[in-house]
């Protein structure tokens, strides 16, 4: 399963670790540090199409997403639902995932 973030950009639903709030996150000298140490190790990927408003967070990259947090988090959902229908309990990658962005 994959969750689109923005400009044909794609992350694998169980390589999601979180999902951050840019405007919550950026007074954090904690989250700037994390970004600027992705940013020297190559692995920050701004997604073009505007100012970002999410840290998505993988596994092995962090993108910077113009998609709101909660509009990520809505498309997770219905990614998780769809996978596994409406009445079936979550997979663990969807469970997970979808704790994380909260």
């Amino acid at each position: 399963m994959f969750l689109h973030i923005g400009a044909q950009v794609m992350v694998a639903v169980k390589d999601l670790v979180a999902m951050l709030d840019m405007e919550v996150t950026r007074k954090s000298p904690v989250v700037s540090e994390f970004l600027s140490r992705a940013r020297k190790d190559r692995a920050l990927r701004p997604v073009n199409g505007g100012e970002p408003r999410c840290i998505v967070i993988t596994a092995s990259r962090v993108y910077l997403s113009s998609i709101s947090l909660p509009t990520l988090r809505r498309r997770l959902e219905a990614v998780c639902r769809g996978f596994r229908g409406e009445e079936d309990e979550p997979g663990d990658a969807c469970r997970d995932a979808s704790a994380s962005s909260r």
